[in-house]
C-alpha cells in the first residue's frame, strides 16, 4: 500500500477511510476467485498468462485512458483496441522484469501527487485521491498504486530506449524542408470494390479449402450467462445516529476539526498582521464547534452504518448462494433481487457495463460453471454472482458460415484482381515512358485508358485528399522526383499509382531564427523518440510471440 499517504493521512479522513477500508476485503476477492481457476488467457514470452493477469492488464489500460481523457473517456476509448493494448502491457512488463527495472516508493509518491486528477487548486488532495479511485476507478488504493508502479516501470524502460536519440543540424534542415514543402500529385486508383464479382459463383472446393485453413477465424468464443444481485448501501434503512454517537466521534476526532489544520489544508495563509490580531481568538476557538460540523459527522456516520449493514447482508447472501440455497429463498430471506445477464463473451463485457460494472463481469469470467463468487465491490455497491450456464467455444459447421466464407473470398479475390490490373497498368506506363521519355500524362491517359486525378497541394503531415494517411503513399509522394511514377501502392480499399506533379518549397531561412529552430528541434526530437519507441514495442511484441487463447479471443480475418 502507498505507505507515504497512509502515514500522512489526516484524521479528518477517518470516516472516509472507514467507508473505503471494508471494501478492501471485497476488492481483494478477485484474487481469491482466480486461485480456484486454472484456465489461461494466452501465452506471452512462452509463459502462460492466466485470465486474472489479463483482466488486471485490461483494467489498468482502461484506468490509464480515464486518467488521460477524463470526461471524454467514452468518446475516445472507441478509438483504442483495449485488447491489443492489454497484451502489449503484459509483454512490456515481463520484458522490464527481465531487465530488473524497479520503482522506488519516493518515485511513486511524487508521480501520484503530480496527477491533476487528484489535485484541488493545484495541490494534491488525499481525500480526493481516495474518493476518485474508489468511486471512479472501482479499485483500492493498493491496486491503483500497483498499476501506477507498473506504468512507471514501462515509462522508465521507454526513457532508456529513447536516451540515444538526437537530431543533427543536417537532419533538422532536411526535415524542416520536407515538412513544409507542399506537393500536388497525379494519381490513378484501382478500387477493390470495382472487382467484387457478386454474381459469379465460387467453386465449392475453394470454399471448403478456405474454411479448412482458416477455421479459427470463425470460432465462436465461450459465452456465459450469469446470475447476479447488487446491494446498494445508500438504499438501506438504518437507525438514526444518536446524539451520543455524534458527540463521541467529535471528541475522539477533535484534531481533524481544528481551525488551523483546516486553513492549512485549504492552502490559505495569514499575514503577520492577521495572525497577530487573531491569536487570542484562535486560542479561544481552536476547534470548529460541534454545531458547525454536526451535519457532516451525522452524514458520515450514517454512511458508515449503511456500509456495515450492506457488508453483513452481502456476506449472508454470498454464504447462502455458496451453500446451494434456492434463489427464491435467498431473495425472500434477505430482501434482494437476482437478475440474469444474457450470454456474453469476453469481448462483450464493455457493452454490458451499463447494467453491471466491468470489474464484476471480469470476475465472472474467472469463475467455473456453477461457481458462486465472493462479495465484489464496485462504485460503492456490493455484488454477488454465480455462473448459471456456459456455451463452450466452438467452430461452427461449414454450412453455417458458408455465406461469410463467400463474402471473404470475394473480397480477397477483388484485391487480387485489382493488384493484377494495377501491376499490368504500371508495366504498360513504364514501357510507354521508356519508349518515349517526353510523353505527357494526357497522352499516357489516352494510351492506357486510365483516369488520372490531380490532388490539391498538401503537406507531409496532412492527409492526402481522397486517399488518406497511408504511409507508403506519403513516402512515395515526397521521395519521388517530379514526373516519376510509383509502383502500385496498397491502401485499405485500393491500389494507387501516383506521380508528384508539383512541389512548392518553403524558404529555409525561416528556420535560422533561433526560437523557431529550437522549437522545431524539440518537436522533431520527440517525434523521433516516439517512432523509435513504437518500433521497439512492435519488435518486443514479435519477440514475445503473443498468442491469445482462441477460447476467449477468436482470431479476426485479415482484410
Amino acid at each position: 500500500m502507498f505507505q507515504y499517504l497512509r502515514n500522512h493521512m489526516k484524521t479528518i479522513v477517518t470516516v472516509l477511510v472507514s467507508l473505503i477500508i471494508p471494501g478492501l476485503v471485497f476488492w481483494g476477492v478477485s484474487s481469491a476467485i482466480i486461485a480456484r481457476r486454472s484456465s489461461f488467457a494466452g501465452m506471452v514470452w512462452g509463459e502462460r498468462v492466466d485470465v486474472s493477469e489479463y483482466n488486471k492488464a485490461f483494467l489498468a489500460v482502461e484506468t490509464q485512458l480515464k486518467l488521460t481523457y477524463h470526461k471524454n473517456f467514452e468518446l475516445f476509448s472507441q478509438y483504442f483496441d483495449l485488447q491489443e493494448l492489454s497484451w502489449e502491457r503484459i509483454a512490456l512488463l515481463k520484458e522490464a522484469e527481465k531487465q530488473n527495472i524497479s520503482i522506488t516508493e519516493t518515485e511513486l509518491v511524487k508521480h501520484i501527487e503530480s496527477i491533476p486528477f487528484f489535485q484541488s487548486e493545484g495541490i494534491f488532495s488525499k481525500e480526493l485521491y481516495y474518493q476518485i479511485i474508489a468511486q471512479h476507478f472501482q479499485i483500492t488504493p493498493a491496486q491503483f498504486e500497483q498499476r501506477e508502479r507498473e506504468n512507471l516501470i514501462i515509462s522508465k524502460r521507454r526513457r532508456f530506449i529513447e536516451s540515444s536519440v538526437f537530431i543533427s543540424d543536417q537532419e533538422l534542415t532536411d526535415t524542416y524542408l520536407l515538412n513544409n514543402t507542399k506537393v500536388k500529385i497525379l494519381y490513378t486508383s484501382f478500387n477493390f470494390s470495382d472487382h467484387l464479382k457478386t454474381d459469379r459463383a465460387i467453386p465449392e472446393k475453394d470454399l471448403t479449402a478456405y474454411f479448412s485453413s482458416n477455421q479459427e477465424i470463425f470460432r465462436i468464443p465461450t459465452k456465459r450467462k450469469v446470475l447476479f444481485t447488487s446491494i446498494m448501501p445508500k438504499t438501506l434503512s438504518v437507525d438514526p445516529i444518536s446524539e451520543e454517537s455524534i458527540r463521541d466521534y467529535y471528541e475522539e476526532n477533535k484534531e481533524s476539526f481544528s481551525i488551523e489544520s483546516d486553513e492549512n489544508a485549504s492552502g490559505k495563509s495569514k499575514t503577520t498582521k492577521e495572525t497577530s490580531s487573531n491569536t487570542q481568538a484562535e486560542e479561544k476557538a481552536q476547534y470548529k464547534t460541534l454545531e458547525t460540523v454536526r451535519a457532516e459527522i451525522e452524514k458520515d456516520l450514517l454512511a458508515a452504518k449503511q456500509n456495515d449493514l450492506a457488508q453483513k447482508k452481502a456476506y449472508a447472501v454470498a454464504d447462502a448462494l455458496y451453500d446451494g440455497a434456492k434463489i427464491s429463498k435467498i431473495e425472500a430471506d434477505h430482501a434482494v433481487k437476482f437478475e440474469e445477464t444474457p450470454f456474453f463473451a469476453q469481448q462483450d463485457i464493455r457493452s454490458l457495463g451499463q447494467k453491471i460494472p466491468m470489474n464484476v463481469l471480469l470476475a465472472a469470467s474467472e469463475l467455473k460453471l456453477g461457481e458462486a463468487s465472493d462479495v465484489i465491490e464496485s462504485f460503492g455497491n456490493l455484488y454477488i454472482l454465480k455462473v448459471l450456464k456456459e456455451q463452450p467455444s466452438y467452430i461452427p459447421p461449414f454450412e453455417l458460415v458458408k455465406n461469410k466464407i463467400i463474402e471473404d473470398l470475394r473480397y480477397i479475390n477483388s484485391q487480387k484482381t485489382a493488384k493484377e490490373i494495377a501491376e499490368k497498368s504500371y508495366k504498360t506506363i513504364k514501357d510507354l515512358i521508356k519508349a518515349n521519355p517526353d510523353l505527357s500524362f494526357d497522352e499516357i491517359s489516352k494510351k492506357t485508358d486510365l483516369k488520372w486525378t490531380l490532388s490539391p497541394a498538401f503537406l507531409y503531415e496532412d492527409s492526402i485528399p481522397n486517399l488518406g494517411n497511408e504511409p507508403s503513399l506519403k513516402k512515395a509522394t515526397f521521395n519521388l522526383a517530379l514526373g516519376d511514377i510509383s509502383f502500385p501502392l496498397k491502401t485499405n480499399d485500393r491500389f494507387v499509382i501516383l506521380s508528384p506533379s508539383e512541389k512548392i518549397s518553403v524558404d529555409k531561412e525561416i528556420l535560422e531564427k533561433e526560437t523557431q529552430k529550437d522549437s522545431f528541434r524539440n518537436s522533431l526530437l520527440q517525434k523521433k523518440k516516439n517512432r523509435l519507441y513504437y518500433s521497439w514495442i512492435e519488435n518486443i511484441k514479435k519477440q514475445a510471440n503473443i498468442k491469445p487463447n482462441p477460447k476467449y479471443f477468436p482470431e479476426s480475418p485479415a482484410k
